[in-house]
């Protein structure tokens, strides 16, 4: 069984970059995230396998050059035992909670990161990056590709 991190759309935080004293440049925070788990039987063993990545890349305002790109890999094997049993609602809770750890992993790492390289990076409230991760499985995301765009009903009352 293959359970797949639907990539999250990518979101930008204001980066406020006090690279001259004189001159604060604005940019942006831009993240993505992806990585899949695959559940395996192996001798009678049941392993399961997180491979996930997240990248930060902070961007200058004036050009489209990285200012810094922080990228975290993450990968366990958990060894599962027939007596746990397996519940594939428990593991989206157990891989939700390990993309909100990496989330935070990555808030550290990139502030850390980029003030050593010289951009005191300020994170404003100019965007919002997810808490945790939405996992999907192979049958959800066929769901998602064929279910119709439609509007809420606040959307509709407002219109």
């Amino acid at each position: 069984m293959k359970l797949k991190f639907r990539p999250v759309e990518l979101a930008e935080l204001n980066c406020i970059q006090n690279i001259n004293p004189e001159q604060s440049k604005r940019g942006k925070l831009v993240y993505e995230a992806g990585g899949e788990a695959i559940l395996e039987e192996i001798v009678g063993k049941k392993l399961l396998t997180v491979r996930f990545a997240l990248t930060l890349k902070g961007k200058d305002s004036d050009s489209e050059d990285d200012a810094f790109v922080v990228k975290c890999i993450y990968k366990q094997k958990l060894e599962m035992s027939d007596d746990e049993g397996y519940e594939p609602a428990e593991l989206k809770i157990k891989l939700t909670q390990i993309a909100a750890s990496l989330n935070t992993l990555a808030h550290e790492k990139c502030t850390e990161m980029a003030n050593a390289m010289g951009f005191p990076v300020k994170l404003s409230l100019g965007g919002v990056l997810p808490d945790s991760l939405h996992i999907a499985d192979d049958l959800e995301l066929e769901k998602i590709k064929k279910k119709p765009q439609r509007k809420s009903a606040r959307a509709n009352n407002k219109a």
